[in-house]
């Protein structure tokens, strides 16, 4: 019994991947405990029973198990005459089984929702974004915090940090993000449901204008990826971006599908200052020299010390703050060289491009990614209706989808316990076989197993 239970588990232990990182230490604790079990049973428990059991014969005082005794040997006398139609019934309530699931059933996931005690505010404003105006986004959304303060313990603000994914410790520095850490008070004292209170926060937060406003519970189990979780692959990054913005519009009002986003990041616009060479040439200017003059003016250089007492100062030249944001400014500069003052618009033009933050990639190619959370449906019941939404979608030549994530991990984990189990009745198949010296009776309770 012991032997067989192990072969059961023991294929368990080679579950690849993160959600095997997570699951395998089931299995070694449970042939680990059983193993120790079975020992004690061999070696330590029959001498215990020789010291302190004693048999004694004594006729049975349980009528209500005899009674029952009895009535299971009735039945097992009347399955036995009637082999073909136990058989057959039985079978047939296991095909009903799988039709009523297939009509009613809920469908399957591998860590099921829990309250959470806490929940993630996550603010990202565009790249480039002041720390002034990101400070502002997060004080309205404390501003909606009080409301719900008889089930809120504490909160924490974080401003212009990235990452502190429900740690305090924060991440690195960008001004342009920043998150609040809502904790909850003990289940037992909260007037509702934590569940109802982060669909409420959310309802409250996800309209502040100026950011994108996320608002997120802790994963429950190996971190899988969003349970909605698309990726969009192509050579252009910019045209990625323009089929992921169109994919969003089409999804987004797909029930249960909440905290949808994409990781394509514009970044701010750009001024580029694009130098003619051979102009530059003609005055014996280089690259390297104008584009020192435009740091100048700009951010300054430090022309020299400004001594008080023990103290120093340094003495930054640049152009005023008001001129340092005016296009027509930087065009009047003028660079010298050998005496002579050169207009920088004689030799340069001013453009305004948008310029990317990061270009991310996968297996050598550009990607796109559309992620979002599920709320009140299964993750795959939202998952199939987004399916259906992109299939409608026409794709350029050269690009296409791929649903990864939550989905991704699952279905490789349903793969691999398919063939686990295979491996397993296999096991114990064989243990059975050794055990009874045949093969019609271990295929009989394999059998009994399976039904079961």
């Amino acid at each position: 019994s012991t032997v067989t239970t192990l072969c059961a588990f023991a294929p368990m232990i080679f579950w690849p991947g993160i959600m095997g990182e997570f699951m395998m230490y089931l299995p070694i604790t449970l042939i680990i405990t059983l193993s120790c079990s079975l020992f004690v049973a061999l070696t330590i428990n029959p001498a215990l029973c020789e010291v302190f059991m004693k048999v004694t014969k004594r006729k049975s005082k349980q009528p209500l198990f005899r009674k029952l005794l009895d009535r299971y040997e009735s039945a097992l006398r009347f399955a036995l005459r009637h082999r073909a139609m136990t058989i057959g019934s039985s079978f047939a309530i296991l095909l009903l089984t799988v039709i009523l699931y297939g009509l009613f059933g809920k469908g399957v996931e591998f860590f099921p929702d829990v309250e959470p005690s806490q929940v993630l505010v996550e603010v990202t404003a565009p790249t480039g974004t002041r720390l002034e105006e990101s400070n502002r986004i997060v004080k309205e959304i404390e501003e909606e915090i009080p409301q719900f303060e008889p089930d809120i313990s504490s909160y924490v603000a974080n401003v212009g940090t990235e990452g502190g994914d429900f740690s305090f410790g924060g991440g690195g520095s960008s001004p342009h993000k920043s998150w609040v850490t809502i904790e909850f008070v003990d289940r037992l004292d909260r007037q509702h449901s934590s569940e109802k209170t982060l669909r409420e926060i959310r309802h409250e937060v996800e309209h502040i204008p100026g950011a994108r406003i996320e608002v997120k519970k802790p994963d429950v189990g190996p971190p899988t990826g969003p349970p909605i979780n698309v990726e969009i692959s192509g050579d252009d990054f910019k045209t990625l971006g323009e089929l992921s913005s169109k994919i969003r519009r089409e999804i987004k009002n797909i029930p249960g599908l909440v905290d949808l986003k994409d990781d394509f990041d514009q970044g701010r616009p750009e001024l580029k200052v694009r130098i003619d060479r051979k102009k530059a040439a003609i005055y014996g200017l280089n690259t390297s020299k104008i584009a020192s003059t435009i740091r100048t003016a700009i951010y300054g250089t430090e022309a020299s010390e400004y001594r008080v007492s023990e103290d120093e100062y340094d003495i930054t030249v640049r152009l005023k703050e008001h001129a340092r944001n005016r296009l027509d400014v930087l065009n009047n500069i003028t660079i010298f060289e050998e005496g002579t003052q050169i207009p920088l618009i004689s030799l340069a033009t001013f453009e305004f491009e948008g310029g990317f933050t990061a270009i991310k990639r996968k297996d050598l190619k550009r990607v796109v990614t559309i992620s979002g959370n599920v709320e009140g449906r299964l993750a795959n019941e939202v998952l199939k209706d987004v399916q259906v939404k992109i299939a409608e979608f026409g794709f350029p030549s050269g690009y296409s989808v791929e649903y990864t994530g939550e989905n991704e991990e699952q279905k490789e984990s349903q793969e691999f316990l398919s063939k686990a189990f295979m491996v397993a009745i296999f096991l114990i198949f064989l243990v059975l076989v050794y055990e009874f010296n045949s093969t019609a009776i271990p295929f009989v309770i394999l059998v009994s197993v399976i039904l079961s």
